[in-house]
């Protein structure tokens, strides 16, 4: 725990590229592994990070440290807590699903203590991200300007006692938690606390910070594989932005129409479709050049000869 963030792990990486945990000295390349399907949309990954990342904001508020402080104090002064992640358009993050999680099961201890439960709220991007921030340098994300704008809820801020509590999946090099902190205290927050699942150890992170890329393609390596079409299968499987960006990136294009006849059910196909082109999939350009919008009409395609969708490309 430091000041006014915690993290329910903090984590370094050994000679072989294995991930440990600062405070036990174990291996945890089995959780990174987890960890990588995760940021990919994997359903019991979702679930299980969630779980564990809940009972750590439960022992927190359990101990009476900063936690139960800003809940205290809500209490008596008739405050109110939103809970955030960072900002999405209109496909959600996992981070975002695990915001929505851990606000599920908090709350309910939240509520049988008599504390105010928190208010689930996500904060809004105007347009999606081109970046892979995940394999920038510390350097890179200190003085990077942002390509896309995140709109905080400052009018709620000014207008009613509200407490910013922030929480994300990891912490690299803090610097999306100071702009969020920044933003949000100078748009009339009260406070501004931040709990994450796994923080990378500060000298690390400060030498390498695309050690996140390494987390992020533990498991899921970026191909049409079948670590991927595994996480596709689930029933309930929703569509993240990360796992977009892989399915529809030019790198997996040649074998993208095959994976999705024999791959992906027809149900998650269709969710992958309507939630790519809410997310401006089909505009996005690099130097000039359309990024997804190829894979994205292949898709159409696709689904068009299973009748899925018709001639204009509308669901059936």
């Amino acid at each position: 725990m430091s000041g006014n963030s915690s993290a329910v792990k903090t984590i370094g990486v050994s000679n072989r590229r294995g991930f440990f945990c600062v405070d036990t000295n174990q291996s945890i390349d089995s959780e990174i592994k987890e960890y990588s399907r995760f940021k990919f949309g994997d359903i019991n990954a979702i679930k299980s990070l969630s779980f564990a990342t809940a009972r750590f904001f439960i022992e927190e508020l359990e101990s009476g440290r900063c936690l139960r402080e800003i809940f205290e104090k809500a209490k008596k002064e008739g405050e109110y807590v939103y809970l955030q992640s960072p900002g999405i358009r209109n496909v959600a993050s996992s981070s975002n699903y695990l915001m929505v999680s851990v606000a599920s099961i908090v709350n309910v201890w939240l509520v049988n203590n008599g504390y105010p439960s928190m208010i689930k709220k996500p904060i809004i991007r105007l347009a999606s991200g081109i970046t892979n921030y995940s394999e920038m340098s510390a350097e890179i994300r200190n003085r990077r300007v942002k390509t896309t704008v995140s709109l905080l809820p400052t009018s709620d801020y000014s207008a009613h006692p509200i407490n910013v509590i922030f929480i994300d999946d990891v912490e690299v090099t803090g610097c999306t938690r100071k702009r969020s902190e920044s933003s949000s205290i100078q748009g009339g927050a009260l406070s501004f606390y931040s709990v994450f699942a796994y923080r990378v150890e500060t000298e690390l992170a400060n030498k390498d910070a695309s050690i996140e890329n390494l987390m992020n393609q533990f498991a899921v390596k970026g191909h049409l594989d079948d670590e991927v079409s595994q996480i596709l299968k689930h029933r309930d499987y929703q569509p993240v932005q990360r796992m977009l960006r892989l399915l529809l990136h030019p790198r997996n294009r040649d074998d993208w129409a095959d994976f999705v006849r024999t791959k992906i059910p027809d149900e998650i196909s269709l969710r992958l479709y309507l939630a790519a082109y809410s997310n401006d999939y089909h505009s996005i350009r690099i130097d000039g050049d359309l990024l997804y919008a190829p894979s994205l009409y292949i898709l159409r395609n696709v689904m068009e000869g299973r009748g899925l969708v018709n001639e204009l490309g509308l669901p059936v």
